[in-house]
């Protein structure tokens, strides 16, 4: 059973409960903890509990429902799993993509909670399809590569000049990093999108 599910059947059974005698408590307690799988003492605390509704607990409620992160998910996995940074910019290409393919197909109201939705809660509410889908791969760690190299996501390259370059290096390893394989090393100008790919052997210091 779910928490709603228990609680609206404690609520149910808590004035009988309440007003019964020891032997009859004994038999609905037995009927409600075999029901809900409950301890037993946890049972007998949230039958006891006065009937008042509780408040809610503090902080915003959550705005979007199943019917906008179903669409989120699937974005995400057409756009290889990126991060809310670099899918905020792009969620629109992506969606308008999945509707012309017949993918999904979004009443307005959710279309527009869904491209409204900022990096941060992008981050929050994929977690648990994150979490679910996580790869195996881990690539070699590159800290502090990273840290002298200025990154910068699609949205950051609005009129950007000729020549300025994105590369990245590609592995074809699939789900593992062990042993031997190809890697590709893929430089875009991100004015032009002009490509250039070169092909590496194996990621070693060994000819």
């Amino acid at each position: 059973m779910t928490r709603r599910s228990v609680q609206e059947y404690a609520a149910s059974v808590r004035p009988r409960y309440q007003a019964a005698n020891k032997k009859a408590k004994k038999r609905i307690l037995d009927e409600f903890c075999e029901s809900t799988g409950m301890h037993r003492k946890a049972a007998i605390r949230l039958l006891n509990r006065p009937g008042r509704p509780r408040s809610r607990s503090p902080g915003r409620p959550r705005q979007y429902g199943p019917e906008v992160l179903e669409p989120l998910a699937l974005a995400w996995e057409a756009g290889d799993r990126m991060c809310g940074k670099l899918l905020r910019p792009v969620l629109p290409d992506l969606i308008d993509a999945l509707e012309r393919h017949g993918e999904v197909a979004l009443p307005e109201k959710v279309k527009g909670d869904l491209l409204h939705m900022s990096a941060a809660t992008i981050d929050r509410r994929l977690g648990r399809y994150r979490r679910m889908r996580q790869s195996k791969m881990k690539r070699p760690s590159s800290t502090g590569l990273k840290a002298e190299v200025p990154i910068r996501t699609w949205s950051e390259w609005k009129d950007v000049a000729v020549g300025s370059l994105q590369a990245d290096l590609v592995l074809h390893c699939g789900e593992s990093t062990e042993g031997f394989y190809l890697t590709t090393l893929c430089l875009i100008d991100v004015a032009t999108g002009w490509t250039e790919l070169q092909p590496v052997w194996g990621m070693s210091q060994m000819e």
